[in-house]
């Protein structure tokens, strides 16, 4: 069976809790003997070669070459619903001949491919991983501010065909009913049957025991408390909260690293040459990633309710690493206070006294065993099984 992923990106090649997802799922669809094709929209035509699976980039039909205020209002029209990829998906999809088209996040390709998708009739399924894609916001405002502003008309009338576009879908799946609810009742998904099918990472209980290991050892001789945010730099992910909380605590024994990309990295860099306990280390992966996980002791992850799993708790739970995380939905599902980190209210204030309490190596280390046992719950073969069930039964249909 030949599966076409459709996704934002594919690690290590791109970084995020999308673009990791699509890469293990691939991987292990992979090894369970299916073909892989992930299509991602880029401004450029290339293609890469992961193992077996075929990665293609395809460049999208946008107003290119040309910057201004005038053709950026219209490439984020075209984001939205763009009926010149149409006919570009047509010709991938007749090009790649999949069984089934697998949508993990749509970005530039816009809502107008599933048009194609339909005329084609190939069976379907959509995976949920943000808010982001109901297209709620004004997309002309700056990122940091366009919640701020009133959906422009236009965005009004685009969302209807996106709405529209989206009624033949058999199955859609997300990591939370939260974020099911919410494209349902805002009016997308109206027709389809509805999974939710919580995220995992692939397991290797040696490799979590040596890793468990490894860390108590670097502990014993650490000198600074390390604390690591990693994710993109964005103020819906709690960066600003954060930043304010690190410097109200008074200790010269700590460190905040952090790692990622986006339109805070700017004000991270100016903060970092402020206060020298703040490292920034930009966009990382593979064995700089690795690394960041050993050498640091406490995740930070300050995301508020439009987070919808958070697929970096996982990975810190895997280095043994305890979490201080806002108490939403998302994490309620996996952080049990003093039993695997601490959940706090959103707050500034909470947040510093969460990182005091974890300067103390004593505070915390029993924490550490519960970390690895959390990922237990989470069995990525279950969870990939579920995903080919589903690919089954659409094919049958």
């Amino acid at each position: 069976m030949k599966i076409m992923m459709v996704s934002s990106g594919f690690y290590p090649y791109e970084v995020g809790g999308v673009e990791t997802f699509v890469s293990k799922l691939s991987k292990k669809l992979e090894n369970l003997d299916f073909e892989i094709v992930v299509i991602i929209p880029s401004n450029k035509n290339l293609i890469l070669n992961e193992k077996t699976i075929k990665i293609r980039y395809i460049k999208i039909r946008e107003i290119n070459g040309i910057e201004n205020h005038f053709t950026k209002k219209i490439n984020r029209l075209l984001h939205m619903y763009n009926i010149f990829n149409i006919s570009l998906f047509k010709k991938i999809i007749l090009e790649e001949d999949p069984n089934i088209v697998h949508i993990q996040m749509l970005r530039t390709f816009s809502y107008s491919i599933f048009e194609a998708i339909k005329s084609l009739n190939i069976p379907t399924i959509v995976t949920l991983h943000e808010h982001y894609s109901l297209w709620n916001f004004n997309p002309f405002k700056p990122l940091e501010l366009c919640y701020e502003y009133k959906i422009p008309l236009i965005c009004k009338i685009l969302r209807t065909f996106q709405k529209k576009s989206t009624n033949f879908i058999k199955y859609i799946t997300a990591p939370s009913e939260n974020i099911i609810n919410n494209y349902k009742l805002s009016g997308y998904y109206i027709n389809s049957e509805s999974y939710v099918i919580r995220n995992a990472i692939p397991i290797n209980n040696k490799e979590l025991l040596k890793n468990f290991e490894v860390k108590k050892s670097i502990l014993s001789k650490k000198k600074f408390r390390d604390f690591l945010y990693i994710g993109r730099l964005t103020s819906d992910k709690g960066i600003d909260i954060l930043l304010d909380a690190f410097e109200m605590v008074d200790a010269k024994n700590i460190r905040l690293h952090i790692a990622g990309t986006g339109y805070l990295e700017e004000k991270i860099k100016k903060h970092s040459m402020l206060d020298k306990r703040i490292i920034y280390h930009g966009k990382v992966s593979g064995e700089e990633k690795n690394n960041l996980f050993f050498n640091c002791d406490v995740l930070i992850f300050p995301s508020g309710e439009n987070e919808t799993f958070g697929l970096v708790c996982l990975e810190a739970f895997s280095y043994a690493m305890p979490i201080i995380a806002f108490n939403i939905a998302a994490t309620r599902k996996f952080i049990e206070n003093k039993g695997n980190g601490i959940l706090i209210e959103n707050d500034v204030y909470a947040l510093k006294k969460a990182i005091e309490k974890y300067i103390p190596f004593d505070s915390w280390k029993h924490q550490m065993q519960n970390c690895i046992e959390t990922l237990n719950t989470y069995d990525f073969d279950k969870f990939s099984d579920k995903y080919v069930q589903l690919y089954n039964k659409l094919v049958k249909e």
